[in-house]
């Protein structure tokens, strides 16, 4: 029920912001983005794994501000994979070998400010930076033991993110607009809950994304 509200009022909101916005300064599209995840480990008794490989696939909505349209507002609601996987610390006094894989899923809704160059022909360079904060669709952990099996975690119901980027829009024709975005996302929040050790887990995703606005 919970999971039901949160999507709910996401969507909700993403009706509003499409209605509030001028027909002129307006543009809505699709985007998805193949992603690279792993994690940030923070203490002694556990280390990354490496990098998986996520995606992310959504609706996005853009808000052109001012006469000059060097600045943006850019938002919208993406469905996003976002595995990881970490590993007892060979170094620590209790490794066993242990190691553990995590399937995420997330309803994400990034706000972020555009900054915009002039038009070069048919092309606009922009970088790009805000917060996106992520709301956990469903986890799943897979377990792989090392002797006397593995803890148990548990993953957060909230991410937040620090989300920077950069890219280019190209305009197909006068209602269409290809945009390219290289981006990278930086998890502020430790997601793994656990009373066994005081490590902190940060899930990071670098993707490139690719979308229509209309």
């Amino acid at each position: 029920m919970k999971s039901n509200y949160i999507l709910y009022t996401l969507i909700s909101c993403f009706v509003l912001f499409s209605f509030t916005a001028s027909a002129q300064q307006f543009r809505y599209g699709a985007n998805i983005a193949p992603a690279a995840s792993w994690w940030i480990v923070e203490g002694d008794l556990y280390i990354t794994s490496g990098n998986s490989i996520g995606f992310q696939v959504g609706g996005t909505i853009d808000l052109t501000l001012g006469e000059s349209e060097r600045f943006a507002i850019q938002s919208g609601l993406n469905f996003t994979s976002a595995p990881g996987k970490f590993e007892q610390n060979p170094e620590s006094p209790s490794f066993a070998g242990k190691a553990w894989d995590y399937s995420v899923k997330t309803i994400d809704l990034p706000i972020l400010l555009r900054l915009r160059s002039d038009e070069l022909g048919k092309t606009v360079l922009f970088a790009q930076y805000g917060l996106t904060l992520g709301f956990t669709m469903a986890s799943n952990v897979n377990i792989r033991d090392g002797k006397n099996g593995g803890n148990e975690f548990d993953y957060e119901s909230l991410n937040t993110s620090l989300t920077m980027g950069t890219g280019i829009e190209y305009a197909l024709n006068d209602k269409m607009d290809l945009m390219l975005t290289l981006f990278f996302q930086n998890g502020t929040k430790n997601m793994i809950i656990t009373n066994a050790n005081d490590d902190n887990m940060f899930p990071q995703q670098l993707g490139l994304r690719a979308g229509i606005l209309f």
